[in-house]
C-alpha cells in the first residue's frame, strides 16, 4: 500500500516554506516528509509513485501527511501532475513582497555561485527568457529538468526563474484551474510574522487538525542568509561531485564541516532603490490581480 500526502506545502521558494515544514512536522497529527523537497512532481515524476511514496513509509497513526516543495508553485506543468496522482490534495501558498522573494532568490543563487550576473542582469535576463520559454506543458518540463540538472551537476544555471517565483496570481490561476478554491490556502508571510499563532491555526483549520495544539509550537527562523563557502568547489568540479565526496567524511566530522565552512554567517546584502523600482514595475500588473483574487490590500509591497 502506498502512503501518499494529503497535503502540500507548494511555496513558491524564499517565503517560509522550510519554516512551514518545521512548524507542522512539530504537530502530533501531521506526518511531514522527512526530506524537505522531496521535488518528486518536477524533477523526480518519472521515477513513479512509488518512489514518492517511500518518503512516507514511516507515517503511523498521523491524520494527516504533507511535504513542502516550494519550486511546485511556479512550474503549471506540476499543478496537472499533482491533480492527476492526488486528486484531493489540499495546498498552502505562502506569499510574501514579490520584489524581495525574487530578491532572495538572487542572493541565494550567488550564494551557491551559480548566479554571475548582477540583480537587475539576471532580471532583464529573465524578461528575455520568458519571450520565449514557458512551462505550461511537458516540453517545459523537459526544459526544467535539464536545467535542474544541470545546476546538480555542473553548478551552472541556464534558466532564471526570478519572474515566475514573484508572479503569485499567475501561480494561483495555474493552480485555480485544477482544484477548488476551497483546496487551495493562501498565507502571507508578513501575517506569519505578526500574528504567528493566529497564522498557524488557521493553517491547523484548513488542515482539520487538532487546532489547540498552536501553543506547543516552537516559533523558530530557519533559512538564514548564510554565505557557502564551498561555492569555489562548486563551480570547479560541480555540486554532484563535491556532494559524492562529502559522504565518504565520518558524519560528525562532515557536520561540522557543514556547520563552520559551508554556512559561514554574513550580513545579509539589501536591494539598491532603482533595483527595487525596476523591479516592482515587473510585478506591478500581477499585485493588482492578486488584490483582486484574494480580496485582500496589499499596498505594503508598493511602498517605496
Amino acid at each position: 500500500m502506498q502512503n501518499l500526502p494529503d497535503f502540500l506545502v507548494v511555496g513558491p521558494p524564499k517565503t517560509a516554506s522550510t519554516s512551514l515544514h518545521y512548524y507542522l512536522s512539530q504537530h502530533p497529527e501531521v506526518f511531514m516528509s522527512p526530506k524537505k523537497e522531496t521535488r518528486f512532481f518536477d524533477v523526480h515524476y518519472e521515477e513513479g509513485l512509488d518512489y514518492y511514496s517511500e518518503f512516507f513509509k514511516d507515517k503511523k497513526d498521523e491524520k494527516m501527511t504533507g511535504e513542502a516543495s516550494p519550486t511546485y508553485a511556479f512550474l503549471p506543468f506540476v499543478a496537472g501532475r499533482i491533480k492527476n496522482n492526488l486528486p484531493g490534495a489540499k495546498l498552502i501558498f505562502c506569499f510574501r513582497d514579490p520584489v524581495e522573494r525574487a530578491f532572495s532568490g538572487w542572493l541565494m543563487r550567488g550564494s551557491k555561485g551559480n548566479e554571475t550576473l548582477s540583480f537587475r542582469q539576471a532580471l532583464e535576463k529573465n524578461l528575455e527568457q520568458r519571450e520565449h520559454i514557458n512551462f505550461d506543458d511537458e516540453e517545459g518540463a523537459k526544459i526544467w529538468l535539464d536545467d535542474q540538472q544541470a545546476l546538480y551537476k555542473k553548478n551552472k544555471l541556464t534558466i532564471r526563474t526570478y519572474i515566475e517565483g514573484s508572479m503569485y496570481a499567475e501561480q494561483l490561476k495555474s493552480y485555480r484551474k485544477y482544484f477548488a478554491d476551497e483546496k487551495i490556502k493562501v498565507l502571507l508571510l508578513d501575517d506569519l510574522k505578526v500574528d504567528f499563532r493566529g497564522t498557524l491555526l488557521s493553517i491547523f483549520e484548513f488542515l482539520n487538525v487538532d487546532t489547540a495544539i498552536t501553543a506547543d509550537i516552537r516559533n523558530e527562523t530557519k533559512n538564514k542568509h548564510n554565505k557557502n563557502m564551498l561555492k569555489p568547489l562548486f563551480n570547479l568540479v560541480g555540486k554532484e561531485a563535491v556532494f559524492k565526496a562529502g559522504k565518504i567524511i565520518p558524519k560528525g566530522m562532515r557536520n561540522k564541516l557543514f556547520e563552520f565552512a559551508v554556512k559561514g554567517k554574513q550580513e545579509k546584502p539589501k536591494i539598491n532603490e532603482e533595483d527595487k523600482v525596476f523591479a516592482y514595475n515587473i510585478f506591478r500588473n500581477d499585485v493588482g490581480e492578486l488584490e483582486k483574487l484574494l480580496a485582500k490590500d496589499l499596498s505594503a509591497w508598493k511602498n517605496f
